[in-house]
């Protein structure tokens, strides 16, 4: 897990009250002590002047020093989280793509991708991550221009799905926590991935099961993270329909609330910022159910981008 860098935003905050301050004082000083009211202008001058030059530095560190932000991923095996991860480095990596400019960051992570972009080509899925690896997808993700812009270093951890079940307390794994846990506890930002082909199926029994499972991992991570009752976290959280080609990603939110409509509210209640996103990685599956020579994803970034301007918000 990165290490957590410190928000500039309270710091141009306090130098903007400074420059305000000084301002109020100069103006008090010129007028009612020297009461030389030609003094004005210039005093209004030079605290613009010193403002600009006050700042110039604080914005030279955001330009310099991203913010590091945590994307955990909750979700249970098989839902598509690594395939996930690796279709969104890659759209992002093409070009300037939902108002960010990414890069990925680190040897391992472009290799990573690498490899998995080739094996999807082949026809092949990719292997399921085994349990108690953490495999850490970074990045250099840039949103804005100039001076103003927002830099963020990113990093998503790929867990196994198994890893889910340490936060369900009718678990086995209940008490016996790992480094994923904790990975989740402390993270910035939250996907709750929901495997859409169990919703297709309309088997009620797995659905309200996974429902449930979902409803007790988010309860348990709010109380992790010291969000009191009524409540709201402060943590941006989605929900991610994985899979959403099988029943159409325009139909999969209304199947989604028909089907989970409790998680939905929960999170509603409980989340300043929430929002809801049908996403199908890879397009319609090729012969035999495996992947398609193309790629065509559909709503792979629009997640990541909405959850950067919420921490912004």
């Amino acid at each position: 897990m990165p290490k957590k860098t410190t928000s500039i935003t309270p710091i141009l905050l306090v130098t903007l009250v400074a420059m305000v301050g000084l301002f109020v004082l100069s103006l008090w000083f010129s007028v009612v002590s020297y009461r030389l009211p030609f003094l004005i202008p210039l005093t209004v001058l030079t605290t613009l002047l010193t403002a600009m030059v006050a700042t110039l530095p604080f914005l030279y560190v955001v330009r310099r020093h991203p913010t590091s932000l945590v994307i955990s991923m909750l979700g249970t095996q098989a839902a598509g989280k690594t395939v996930y991860v690796t279709v969104l480095f890659n759209q992002l990596s093409i070009g300037h793509v939902g108002g960010m400019t990414f890069s990925q960051y680190g040897s391992e992570t472009v290799e990573m991708v690498h490899s998995n972009l080739s094996r999807l080509a082949e026809g092949k899925w990719l292997p399921s991550t085994p349990p108690l690896l953490l495999f850490p997808f970074r990045a250099i993700v840039r949103m804005g221009s100039g001076f103003f812009k927002s830099v963020y270093r990113i990093e998503i951890g790929d867990f196994a799905g198994q890893h889910m079940h340490e936060f369900d307390a009718s678990s086995e794994h209940w008490l016996h926590k790992t480094k994923y846990f904790d990975y989740v506890i402390q993270s910035d930002i939250v996907f709750l991935v929901i495997d859409m082909a169990l919703i297709v199926k309309a088997d009620r029994i797995k659905t309200a099961q996974l429902q449930n499972a979902f409803k007790a991992a988010f309860q348990i991570l709010l109380e992790k993270k010291g969000v009191q009752e009524r409540k709201k976290t402060r943590t941006p959280v989605a929900i991610l329909l994985m899979k959403s080609d099988l029943c159409g990603t325009s139909s999969a939110k209304a199947l989604f609330t028909r089907a989970m409509p409790e998680l939905r509210d929960l999170c509603q209640n409980r989340c300043a910022h929430f929002a809801i996103f049908p996403v199908s990685s890879i397009g319609k599956l090729g012969k035999s159910n495996s992947p398609p020579q193309r790629l065509k994803p559909v709503g792979v970034v629009e997640p990541l981008a909405w959850a950067l301007r919420s921490v912004e918000l």
